[in-house]
């Protein structure tokens, strides 16, 4: 694993896996850096990482991933500067040469002397050049080194200020956060203090049973000056506070400028990395140079000590050759070395000056960092503590808090009072009710058995049956004092006491209900139930419709609204069902209420009868006996008919809770309505909107088409420069290879020539010794002295055929430079080439930023649309606050109604007292007034009857009534229901539209950033090549001329030659590096082609997805099929055009056809057909290229078809059986 130190650049190589732990890895940094532990920092991509995690957990080891070390130290405010960089010097050590031998018979031979000191010279210089190599490496070394440990310093500080850039990206949330909380609550508080008023609870006067002395109004109780006190400092902290959290904020503010302004000065880095890269690039030119130097040094040393082993072994006495040329060129070639030497280590000196400068702008920038992050920590812990004082003011502002709704709790306090004094008063009364009833029930009791006793008791011995004549207790319940401490409050305000009907249950519920009417008024309680249950599941249902599901496109969303409107159907005419049910029990109920009066009627004709017969039985006996049994079935009659009131009573309970039911139901259904209408609303204008939209889209993606268009022109220009400059480079490639070839022939020329050079100077050492030796015989061989100088003569026109050979040489040589010099007229018309393609980039790069300019204009086209958005949001709100209050309007209205209601129960109670008061009265008639039974109970039951008659069609009558305005408000609940249903359904469908519009403006506003990304790394792309591009320029340059000095050299030796055909082969090598590069420039205009393609196919795509959108906004559906390959287009109804997708079925015999119900037939052509047919015979997609209209008489020539319909022959590209 790799670790990189930020302030010094060096780099240190650590064995770790996934398992290590931060903190371990720490500890082996120790060793490694000499950092402690607790001053290392490390970073991964802007993250830190934290010591208790694992590296796996950062995804670490990986190449891919850097990772920085940074020492706290050296950001603290005291640290000192770093130190001025020195690169280690580097010394010539030069290894001499052994001496020359002393050995005197070499002495007597001049040229072997010669030779031998050629060589030690020779040697010694190959030592100086191998040294020199040696230290040119090592300084190219250290150079390389320096570079790349001031770019891991650039690439550490960019680590920095990505953490630097994340801290302040999470302060600003949390700072957003608590200013959102912290206003909030300050506009509270600043309402508390505005609304405090001490003279508010002194003006609130007391009950006048709670007044007592001193205390007379609701300031008597509590401490006002406390209070005033209290106000005053909740004030101060209050404004305290605000004053700190606007320091604050003009903090945070700054903190961010300043964050702002160190990003802008990192990115200035005061070191031209591009000058260091040159710099490099020089220095390997130079050990380059030096290396080839070396070889030329090598060849003479290897050659002369040839000669010297030469000479040696055929024990010669002289020997010549001319290699003071040699000498002179080794010295200067070692003053051009030593020229290199200096030159390297002036790039070692601004190597190590740049450093310098790096290190300090680093030190100086992470010290500036290190300052920033720790105001970061400041901001976070001002945050912290602010909200822990906000919460102390919550609590604090409390007490104003108490002050302010002291007044309406006294009031509140009164009304409870006063509920409950009422209360007790019920509950008193129903217990003097119960006592009552309960004598009475003891009286009739002991009337009974009085009766029995009387009748039979005293045949029955009284020890027989055990307790049979024991006499009943008194019976007497009492009631437990409770709220006996409660002033004597009356209070008459409208919810303060309890309601008659609240009165009316308690009354009823000690009353043994009539088992067929409870059954029924539980089931309509369990039905009211339900249907409450299932108004607030619609209720719920219509929340989660409004809320914004995520990653839901329109179809789906679509769909989903389609499908909450059918359930809100179903719903509605379950409702309906439901409502019909209930009006079928009504109906039963209203049946029974009928049968009961009916009922009544008969008994009430069976008390008159009974009446009747009672009189005559009157008349007729005079015995205390009978009279006794008629008046027990009198009683008997009576208590039938209270029985049959209390089921009356029981039926009209029931009634009264369907009613309530009903009300509850069509409030909410009321609600419902009046929030779809507004949904309904919305719905349509969203509507408009979006085919507003959709045409401006449309429009767009039409002009984007015509700007594809122009790059497609753009792009076959660029074809056809790139082909051009292929041309040419395949000429200059022909020409350096044809200039190889006579390079060959020459240097096979030269060898021969140095071969027969070798050979004509062993003749002539031959001569001269044979000259030498017959000195003494010249007399005596003078034949063999002729024949010696004619052979002479003949190698001397051998020598001058040599000479010729030479002169052919110079005119290679000749021919040479001027090849050279059509490479270098190739070389600047490809660079003429290179311009042009530059120029053509930095056009495409023009393009380029417009498109960007438009997306940025429709990316500000979103941002308004948002707005609008967020506008139609907060109208909706006010809608719904003013639907708010709508309904608390009908509340009211149904308050009023139901207190009318009961208004008219307390009217029919008051009836039915005076019936009971009406019968009591008869029955005290009977009693008092036996004698004169006939005459009067005549009369009295006449009267009687008639005014419960009077009573029972009054009775009925507003029963007829009040069925009848019930029938009707069913209607009219049933009529709103379903208008609530239609307006839920609508307002759904809004929802999910608007839904469906975020989810696509969030979706474009990525693909614009993506396409932002994507021309950005296009553009810093095209520099480097740009880059790249020059200095392979600069390369060839100085290639050249190098090229140029060793054709120089050759002219004054020819043994150079093998330096300079290595020359050639390293031309040859860089020529073909730049067809490389011309390679690479014509990759890259090809992969911005290939992006221009992809942009255009994006282009295509999306305006597919429009029509689509479109299509799907107007319902139509079509009848095409779709392809299983992603991207392609869906055959549609629609007239088939140029370059539109077609896809044709196979009709059996090769013959394929693509047609529909609203379009002529569409036929693929034979040459399509004879190539795709043989093949398969499963469904095409293809894309036209031409259609035509078929002839009727070629229609059954081409095709076999009968004629009658439109027919059009297509040519076509296939994609794919």
């Amino acid at each position: 694993m790799i670790i990189r130190r930020a302030d010094t650049g060096v780099v240190f190589q650590v064995d770790a896996d996934v398992t290590f732990t931060v903190d371990k890895l720490k500890d082996i940094l120790v060793a490694h850096s000499g950092v402690p532990k607790e001053d290392q920092v490390l970073l991964c991509g802007g993250q830190k990482l934290e010591r208790n995690f694992t590296l796996g957990h950062y995804g670490l080891p990986s190449p891919d991933k850097n990772v920085f070390l940074y020492d706290k130290k050296t950001t603290e405010p005291d640290a000192p500067s770093p130190a001025e960089v020195v690169l280690p010097p580097i010394e010539l050590k030069v290894t001499p040469a052994p001496p020359l031998p002393q050995i005197q018979e070499w002495e007597r031979s001049p040229i072997l002397w010669a030779l031998l000191k050629y060589e030690n010279q020779f040697l010694n210089d190959l030592n100086t050049a191998e040294a020199m190599k040696k230290v040119v490496e090592a300084r190219t070394d250290l150079c390389k080194n320096c570079i790349q440990e001031q770019e891991t310093q650039a690439q550490g500080l960019e680590a920095a200020m990505a953490n630097l850039n994340d801290q302040i990206t999470q302060l600003n949330r949390t700072h957003k956060d608590f200013r959102n909380y912290r206003n909030s609550w300050f506009q509270k508080h600043e309402k508390h203090l505005n609304a405090f008023d001490a003279n508010m609870i002194k003006e609130t006067k007391l009950h006048p049973a709670l007044i007592r002395p001193g205390k007379e109004t609701l300031a008597d109780f509590v401490p006002e000056s406390k209070l005033k006190k209290w106000c005053e400092e909740c004030s101060a902290e209050h404004y305290s506070l605000v004053n700190f959290v606007n320091e604050l904020d003009s903090e945070h503010e700054l903190l961010q400028d300043r964050i702002e302004q160190e990003n802008q000065k990192s990115q200035s880095i005061d070191v031209d990395f591009n000058t260091l890269r040159s710099q490099f690039r020089k220095a390997n030119d130079i050990a380059y140079e030096v290396s080839i130097r070396l070889q030329i040094f090598t060849n003479d040393y290897q050659r002369v000590k040839q000669l010297v082993e030469q000479a040696k072994q055929k024990d010669v006495v002289g020997s010549y050759e001319n290699f003071e040329d040699v000498k002179n060129d080794h010295a200067k070639y070692l003053a051009q070395m030593t020229e290199n030497d200096k030159t390297m280590k002036s790039i070692m000196g601004y190597t190590a000056q740049s450093k310098t400068r790096l290190s300090q702008f680093i030190h100086e920038r992470l010290r500036s960092i290190a300052v920033l992050q720790s105001n970061v920590k400041g901001q976070y812990n001002k945050i912290l503590l602010y909200n822990e004082a906000l919460t102390r003011q919550k609590t604090a502002f409390g007490q104003l808090v108490y002050v302010s709704s002291m007044p309406s709790a006294y009031r509140a306090s009164l009304d409870e009072v006063s509920r409950r004094r009422k209360f007790g008063k019920l509950t008193a009364a129903f217990m003097n009710k119960i006592n009552g009833r309960i004598s009475k029930l003891r009286e009739e009791e002991a009337a009974r058995r009085h009766t029995f006793l009387t009748s039979y008791g005293r045949f029955i011995p009284r020890d027989l049956i055990p307790g049979l004549t024991q006499e009943l207790p008194s019976f007497d319940l009492q009631l437990a004092t409770f709220d006996h401490s409660l002033p004597n409050i009356v209070v008459d305000i409208p919810g303060g006491s309890m309601s008659d009907e609240e009165e009316l249950f308690l009354l009823l519920s000690t009353l043994n209900d009539n088992s067929e009417t409870s059954k029924t008024r539980q089931e309509l309680e369990r039905e009211n139930e339900r249907l409450m249950n299932q108004i607030k599941m619609l209720s719920s249902s219509q929340n989660l419709a409004m809320s914004p599901p995520k990653g839901v496109n329109y179809e789906m969303g679509f769909n989903r609204s389609r499908s909450q409107s059918q359930i809100a159907e179903d719903n509605s005419a379950e409702y309906k069902q439901r409502i019909e049910q209930l009006e079928g029990k009504l109906g039963s109920m209203y049946n029974q209420l009928e049968k009961s009066e009916v009922q009544v009627r008969q008994y009430k004709s069976k008390c008159e009868a009974v009446e009747l017969q009672l009189a005559d039985s009157t008349m007729r006996q005079s015995e205390a006996s009978s009279q006794e049994i008629l008046q027990r079935q009198m009683q008997d009659q009576k208590s039938f008919i209270e029985a049959l009131e209390s089921r009356l009573l029981q039926t009209e309970k029931s009634l009264r809770s369907a009613m309530q039911t009903l009300s509850d139901v069509e409030a909410s259904a009321n609600e419902e309505r009046h929030n779809a209408q507004q949904t309904q609303l919305s719905l349509e204008r969203k509507i408009t909107n979006l085919e507003q939209e959709v045409t401006e889209r449309r429009e767009r993606e039409t002009l984007s088409i015509e700007q594809l268009k122009d790059y497609d022109e753009e792009t076959t220009s660029l074809r056809r420069e790139i082909h051009s400059l292929n041309d040419r480079l395949s000429a200059v490639q022909l020409g350096h290879e044809s200039g190889e070839q006579r390079t060959e022939e020459l240097q096979s020329a030269l060898d021969k020539a140095m071969v027969r050079a070798r050979e004509v100077e062993e003749a002539s050492f031959s001569l001269k010794e044979e000259i030498s030796r017959s000195k003494g015989k010249i007399n005596s061989l003078t034949q063999e002295l002729q024949k010696v100088t004619r052979e002479a003569t003949e190698k001397q026109g051998e020598i001058e055929e040599l000479r010729e050979r030479r002169e052919e040489s110079v005119t290679v040589e000749a021919e040479l430079r001027s090849r050279i010099a059509e490479l270098e007229s190739q070389i600047s018309e490809a660079q003429e080439i290179q311009r042009e393609v530059e120029t053509l980039l930095n056009e495409s790069r023009s393009k380029t930023k417009e498109a960007t300019s438009q997306r940025e204009e429709e990316e500000k086209r979103w941002k308004r649309e948002r707005e609008e958005e967020e506008k139609r949001k907060k109208e909706r709100e006010e809608a719904s606050e003013r639907e708010g209050e709508e309904k608390r309007r009908v509340m009211r209205e149904m308050e009023a109604l139901q207190k009318k209601y009961n208004e008219e129960i307390a009217r029919h109670n008051e009836d039915r007292n005076r019936i009971t008061q009406l019968t009591g009265q008869l029955d005290n008639l009977q009693r008092d007034h036996s004698d004169t039974m006939e005459k009067t109970s005549q009369e009295e039951t006449q009267r009687l009857n008639q005014t419960i008659e009077q009573m029972r069609e009054d009775h009925a009558k507003a029963l007829t009534e009040k069925t009848e305005q019930n029938k009707t408000e069913m209607a009219s609940f049933r009529d709103k229901y379903l208008g609530a249903v239609k307006l839920l359904e609508t307002y759904r469908k809004t929802s999910e539209e608007a839904i469906r519009v975020k989810e696509q403006v969030e979706e474009e506003k990525k693909r614009v950033e993506e396409e932002k990304k994507r021309v950005e790394e296009e553009k810093k792309k095209a520099e480097e090549e740009k880059k790249k591009a020059e200095e392979e320029k600069k390369r060839m340059t100085g290639e050249v001329e190098n090229l140029k000095r060793e054709m120089r050299r050759q002219s004054s030796h020819s043994s150079d030659m093998d330096a300079i055909l290595n020359a050639l082969n390293q031309k040859s090598e860089d020529l073909k590096v730049a067809q490389r590069d011309v390679q690479n420039e014509r990759d890259s205009i090809k992969a911005l082609q290939m992006a221009l393609s992809s942009e255009e196919s994006k282009s295509r795509k999306l305006w597919e997805e429009n029509e689509n959108f479109k299509f799907m906004l107007q319902s139509r559906s079509s009848d095409g099929m779709p392809m299983a390959s992603s991207g392609k287009p869906t055959i549609s109804k629609s007239k088939f055009k140029v370059n539109d997708w077609m896809l044709f079925l196979p009709k059996g015999n090769g013959h394929y056809e693509a047609w529909n119900t609203n379009t002529p037939r569409y036929f693929l052509s034979p040459a399509v057909l004879e190539m795709v047919a043989p093949q398969s015979e499963q469904p095409i997609l293809a894309q036209a290229i031409e259609i035509l209209p078929l002839r009727t008489d070629s229609v059954n020539d081409a095709f076999g078809l009968p004629s009658g319909t439109d027919y059009h022959e297509v040519t076509a590209v296939v994609d794919e059986p």
